[in-house]
């Protein structure tokens, strides 16, 4: 091997030393920052499931994510300790990292300059739908990375023409699509690059088509789910491939038939509300910028800017055909792909200011501003740190059952996944029999017998005719109908944190949770005390002002009680969070 002299290795050192730098300060501000708004315990939503389904291991909700599961349980064995949500919260965070080294090296490549890079990294890194997936165990942090490295394989194709670019596309797409199928977006831009850029070498279109041969590493990860069915897992999702369907868990066939648009009209709403988001994450300012990025990229690759606008655009096309509302209006999480496009764009419109607009070189140092005015703006509403209502709530429910009871959960997912990664995963009252019927199909008890002190999440999740369900702290009892239930008032014994706190910042899932609390206290008081119960419901209405769970339960009770008025409020407010949904005719 042929020896550098000294000169060239300086050479070198003094080309790359720049990028290390800009590197090193990534890594080290997002680290800090994730770090100290990591969530410590169990989030909300689908943090339990996807921490039990790495944990255990076993498989998670459709389509199993096996890659984030795989990736999660091999993560845990090296942090020092038994495993636990926290394990996986740190590896999304270390991911997050991960992700903006990726989006530094793909502007560096697409030919910004290494501050731009930066400030585009960073940027994307503290805008809050990247931020919030970021500190909790969550897949889509993990997408962003390998979506970022599919971009940047696309970019430096039509740069170099490359074929081996391509390979590694296809390898990354496979690996994206073992995590989440927001992959497949990069396709229709892979195949504009396919068809319209001339390679280094002939390639046969017999080669072309061979490419796909790069995708299987990745796609055979989801080996892992009907393999881990034989073990038995404490999650598994009627076990696909064994007991069920494969194809229509991979599908996503449970989660059909939800799309909230119905319309035109719909799909309009859809786009003004992704629109939207656009100036409440980037300021109008941002705004500019992105159009700028949109000139600047056109001038220099119309491939470029066409894929990145196409990947917006099929993001928010997605979404109009599958998802219901909640996903659309309060979980940006699911357009993170439309967010990287975004953010590159910016950034590429960062540049043209910067270095067309300011010929002072010290400057342009002012650029950095962005992404601490982000850390600054946004901190409050990422910080998890001090969040543990997820797994406070679940507590609450364990301890309050009696010994060797028996509870069927099947309220929303944050109470049913925060409950299976207690009690099956880290073993918390192991004497409890938990029936989870929405995870495990059939999981339900052989019959109702009230003497074996049987629990619910709600009041309807079998037939119980000839039995009540009686209001009893976060649960239903189950008893022989007008049997006496004691009053539950252990309230201040099973303390839950973070009620109301102004220090923690409650998103939708969060408001979920609390409303329901509230909602239950109001059950449970109206049994003794009807003006504490309408104090309680009152909160619960407050507390979940845009969730409209809480606000039809709660006119509903309302209505049961005569108190129409009321009642009426809260029925008009589940018609102005979504006209579609049904509520009584007055």
């Amino acid at each position: 091997m042929k020896k550098l002299s000294l000169p060239r290795i300086l050479i070198i050192r003094k080309h790359f030393y720049p990028d290390l730098c800009f590197i090193a300060l990534i890594v080290v501000l997002s680290s800090v920052v994730y770090g100290l708004t990591l969530c410590p315990t169990v989030y909300m939503g689908d943090s339990g499931d996807l921490c039990a389904a790495a944990l255990a291991p076993g498989i998670a909700h459709a389509p199993g994510y096996p890659l984030f599961t795989i990736l999660g349980y091999f993560f845990s064995l090296i942090i020092p300790g038994a495993g636990s949500a926290f394990d996986i919260n740190l590896m999304c965070a270390v991911l997050g990292s991960v992700t903006l080294v990726v989006i530094y090296g793909l502007m560096r490549s697409a030919g910004c300059f290494a501050l731009v890079a930066c400030v585009t990294a960073l940027t994307f890194g503290f805008i809050n739908p990247v931020w919030s997936q970021a500190v909790a165990a969550r897949v889509y942090t993990l997408n962003n990375a390998l979506m970022a490295g599919a971009l940047w394989c696309l970019f430096q194709y039509g740069k170099t023409g490359r074929w081996r670019m391509m390979q590694f596309y296809a390898l990354l797409l496979g690996f994206g699509l073992a995590n989440n199928p927001l992959s497949i977006l990069t396709l229709p831009l892979a195949l504009i690059y396919v068809c319209t850029v001339r390679t280094e070498k002939s390639i046969s279109m017999r080669q072309r088509i061979l490419i796909l041969i790069w995708i299987i590493p990745g796609l055979l990860l989801y080996l892992y789910i009907p393999l881990c069915g034989l073990t038995e897992p404490a999650v598994h999702w009627g076990k696909p491939g064994i007991d069920r369907s494969f194809w229509l868990y991979l599908i996503r066939h449970d989660y059909m038939g939800r799309a909230y648009v119905q319309s035109v009209r719909d799909a309009l709403e859809v786009v003004w509300h992704y629109l939207s988001l656009l100036p409440a994450e980037y300021t109008i300012g941002g705004c500019i910028l992105i159009l700028l990025g949109i000139y600047y990229t056109a001038r220099r690759s119309w491939r470029m800017t066409v894929s990145l606008v196409m990947l917006y655009m099929l993001n928010i096309a997605l979404m109009i055909m599958h998802s219901p509302h909640p996903d659309v209006f309060f979980w940006p999480r699911y357009i993170s792909p439309a967010f990287l496009a975004t953010t590159i764009l910016f950034g590429f419109g960062l540049q043209y200011v910067v270095f067309k607009l300011i010929s002072i070189r010290w400057l342009r140092l002012v650029v950095i501003v962005v992404p601490v005015w982000l850390i600054v703006v946004n901190y409050h509403d990422n910080d998890r740190s001090e969040n543990y209502f997820a797994y406070d709530y679940a507590m609450f429910i364990l301890n309050q059952l009696p010994v060797e009871a028996e509870l069927v959960s099947g309220a929303d997912d944050t109470v049913t996944f925060s409950l299976i990664y207690l009690h099956r995963v880290m073993g918390i009252r192991r004497d409890i029999t938990l029936y989870t019927p929405g995870v495990i199909p059939g999981n339900m008890p052989s019959g109702i017998n009230p003497a074996k002190k049987m629990f619910a999440t709600r009041d309807t999740l079998f037939d119980i005719r000839d039995y009540d369900c009686v209001p009893f702290g976060l649960l239903f009892r189950v008893v022989n109908s007008g049997e006496d239930v004691a009053v539950f008032n252990d309230w201040d014994i099973w303390r839950i944190r973070n009620l109301q706190s102004s220090e923690v910042a409650f998103d939708y899932t969060a408001r979920v949770l609390l409303g329901n609390y509230f909602f239950m206290r109001a059950l449970n008081a109206a049994r003794v005390d009807m003006d504490a119960s309408l104090m309680y419901i009152d909160k619960a209405i407050n507390a979940g002002y845009d969730v409209i769970t809480v606000q039809h339960n709660s006119g509903s009770f309302l209505l049961r009680y005569g108190y129409t008025t009321d009642a009426r409020r809260c029925f008009e407010r589940v018609r102005s969070i979504n006209r579609q949904a049904s509520t009584p005719i007055f």
